[in-house]
């Protein structure tokens, strides 16, 4: 395994499709491991799949953007795109969200989002 070929790990969904799991390369005994986070067991596999937003070029979250993308955690806007000004909605957030935290979703306390009542299960 080479550690900087691994951009995430993923995990197979029963409809055939795959998702993003946190993953992070750690080193035992001076070998690398992805260390996939997982609250499940699945068919899990690690990929190399950089991606590159041609309009974050000189963004000063130009890295973290494209870590995102690379982690299928956005999709961006389309065309090779991100749109780095555009507002996002409440919807796309809460999607973004979970899919970066491949569904590890969080308890809010009362006023965390406008709607939500204390220890209300959100996503």
């Amino acid at each position: 395994m080479e550690p900087g070929k691994i951009t995430t790990g993923i995990v197979l969904n029963a409809d055939g499709s795959f998702s993003h799991v946190p993953t992070k390369i750690v080193v035992i005994d001076g070998k690398p491991y992805a260390q996939i986070n997982s609250l499940t067991n699945s068919v899990y596999s690690v990929i190399y799949s950089p991606i590159t937003f041609a309009d974050v070029n000189t963004h000063w979250a130009k890295e973290a953007v494209n870590d995102m993308g690379s982690r299928l955690v956005i999709d961006g806007s389309g065309e090779g795109s991100f749109e780095p000004g555009r507002d996002i909605t409440r919807a796309e957030f809460a999607d973004d969200y979970h899919k970066g935290t491949r569904g590890h979703a969080a308890r809010y306390r009362e006023g965390y989002f406008q709607g939500c009542n204390q220890g209300q299960l959100v996503l």
